[in-house]
């Protein structure tokens, strides 16, 4: 019996197998996330994720950046992997002024936690600069609009 040599074709075809099962199960993973956050908190009803990379950046590095828009009970909307902003909605175009009134701080970190672990995911699905809207709808389901995100530098 002979074993067929190990070549470097067959690790990196094995490599993208695995790659591409990795994605398809975090790409589920996120999608019954979501579905999770706006079951288990009633008051969430819009949540706005924004990737995007600039084009400059005062000498450092133009790196892929994402942060969250979503309002707690204090009224704050912006939160960047878990820290509270002062910003306000109109900072960040919401028509209403905070779509979440009510929702207790813990859930709003929650949600900007959630999206945070999975920003390789929106990075690897939407590239960048996008701006994703997820909103509950008047029947309980959850649209997702997506449109184009610019920073401005």
């Amino acid at each position: 019996m002979t074993i067929a040599p190990v070549t470097i074709e067959l690790i990196t075809d094995r490599i993208n197998y695995l790659r591409s099962v990795f994605e398809k199960q975090a790409d589920a993973a996120f999608a019954e996330g979501v579905a999770v956050l706006f079951q288990e908190f009633p008051l969430l009803n819009h949540v706005r994720v924004v990737g995007y990379t600039p084009g400059f950046n005062d000498g450092d590095a133009c790196e892929h950046t994402q942060f969250v828009a979503v309002g707690d009970n204090e009224n704050r909307p912006l939160y960047v992997r878990g820290e509270r902003r002062a910003d306000t909605f109109d900072d960040h175009g919401f028509e209403d002024e905070n779509p979440n009134k009510g929702l207790p701080n813990a859930h709003a970190v929650a949600v900007s936690d959630f999206f945070a672990a999975f920003e390789g995911v929106l990075e690897r699905i939407h590239d960048t600069n996008w701006q994703l809207d997820y909103k509950r709808r008047s029947d309980g389901l959850i649209s997702i609009d997506k449109s184009e995100y610019d920073c401005g530098h």
